[in-house]
């Protein structure tokens, strides 16, 4: 295990010679005669304990201990003044600068040591705990990150469905091509031209397959890019990815022309997305709303995005908890009760912001702030 290390400063090279002998048996000695000399030390070798002197030419003990608490990496460097100054203003003015104790000379070595040794095992202590809160900080971001993929994998059997419903007209369109041409064919009627519009034609359905095949991959992708971009194009990548399965329940989504620029991951605003709206097509469904529709307003002044639905409403006795982790009103084999939980972590997470979710209208909105 690696020796502590004591900074000793005194303008007295003997005093500073009688603390290293004391010391160095146990801790590794650095040591200045001035203080501008060892603010420097300090800095560049960051001590674990600074035993300093108060009357020093040019800077003063105090003088240096108001500097390095007032410099970031020197700050929680804790000080011990050793000095011949025992007049109580001066051992208030020593606490009030930063130390965090006061060693009268002549000291008694026996004296010294039990208490350079306590603030030295207060530091170790305290390192200790913020590794530990380092780790934990890590372990916390790590769990949640594995809880935002396993949300979208909770998704997986609605998202087979928009698959399946954004697949079914182009591939269709591909089958009544290749028919038309065959028929084309077999009648005579077969020429260059009207060959290359129907294989033209058959290539476009198929790269609109091969985007959405795009779509799902970076969805489900665990990777997080973090960058600026513009809040609509998550939202557009949501509705592409739905809006098969929303056009078969006769949902109507409504998106206003705003826009505005954030900062974080668009894969995960896409999700956040993509669990509001489908909660409420969940709901749609449940209540079996007539002309259902989703209002989205995206607003630039208050960097905000508003989704207002007419489904009925949360119940009032539910709403303060849906945010909630497991939380769900529908069967446990249906819904594994993290989707708004994980919005709610990624909303604070990633982009700094919220979520919140009200009634109105008849309806919900959840508001998004960033």
């Amino acid at each position: 295990m690696n020796k502590q290390k004591i900074l000793i400063v005194d303008d007295v090279p003997q005093n500073v010679a009688i603390l290293d002998n004391l010391l160095s048996f146990k801790y590794n000695i650095l040591a200045s005669t001035n203080a501008a000399t060892a603010i420097e030390i300090a800095k560049e070798e960051l001590p674990d304990l600074i035993l300093l002197d108060i009357v020093m030419p040019e800077i003063s003990g105090l003088e240096a201990c108001e500097i390095l608490k007032a410099d970031v990496t020197t700050k929680n460097i804790p000080i011990i003044f050793i000095t011949a100054k025992t007049d109580d203003e001066s051992i208030v003015e020593g606490f009030q600068k930063g130390a965090v104790d006061y060693i009268t000379k002549p000291f008694k070595p026996d004296e010294l040591l039990v208490r350079v040794n306590t603030h030295l095992s207060l530091v170790s202590y305290q390192k200790f705990l913020e590794q530990k809160v380092d780790m934990e900080v890590k372990l916390r971001q790590e769990q949640e990150q594995v809880l935002i993929q396993n949300s979208k994998m909770s998704e997986m059997g609605d998202m087979i469905n928009n698959i399946a419903h954004q697949w079914r007209q182009p591939t269709s369109r591909v089958t009544l091509l290749l028919s038309n041409a065959l028929m084309s064919l077999e009648d005579g009627e077969f020429d260059k031209e009207y060959l290359e519009r129907k294989i033209k034609s058959s290539i476009e359905q198929m790269e609109f397959i091969s985007s959405t095949i795009d779509d799902f991959a970076n969805f489900f992708s665990p990777k997080k890019v973090v960058n600026n971009f513009y809040v609509k194009n998550s939202i557009n990548k949501t509705i592409k990815i739905i809006k098969g399965t929303f056009d078969s329940f006769g949902i109507t989504i409504d998106i206003n022309d705003d826009n505005f620029l954030t900062y974080g991951c668009e894969n995960e605003l896409a999700q956040v997305v993509l669990i509001i709206l489908s909660n409420t097509k969940d709901a749609f469904v449940k209540n079996n709303i007539e002309n259902p529709t989703i209002t989205i307003e995206v607003d630039a002044r208050s960097n905000k995005i508003k989704f207002n639905d007419n489904a009925g409403g949360i119940p009032d006795n539910i709403v303060d908890n849906i945010f909630d982790h497991y939380f769900s009103t529908k069967e446990q084999s249906a819904c594994s009760g993290i989707g708004l939980y994980t919005a709610r972590i990624i909303m604070h997470q990633t982009f700094n912001g919220k979520i919140v979710a009200e009634n109105k209208n008849n309806g919900a909105q959840f508001t998004l702030s960033f």
